[in-house]
């Protein structure tokens, strides 16, 4: 009687032991995480390759912008036509 009563309990032991490697084997929470960095870091490439072709670079604009009113200044003074 003793001896089942032990019998039962080291089955539940190793059934849980079972079930914990189990539950670790599909968590595997580095390789999630890892995955989860790998997969970040690609949508932050393509969102910053997105982002560039669309940009101007504000340099260009004030030198546009200062080439642009130094014609007028020209124009006004008569230097040019």
């Amino acid at each position: 009687m003793i001896y089942s009563g032990y019998k039962n309990l080291i089955g539940n032991i190793n059934q849980n032991n079972k079930e914990i490697t189990d539950i670790k084997k599909s968590l595997k929470f580095k390789d999630l995480y890892n995955n989860m960095d790998v997969r970040m870091k690609v949508l932050e490439k393509l969102s910053e390759n997105r982002n560039k072709k669309a940009q101007i670079d504000p340099r260009i604009i004030g030198i546009i912008i200062l080439l642009i009113l130094l014609y007028l200044f020209l124009k006004s003074m008569k230097i040019l036509p």
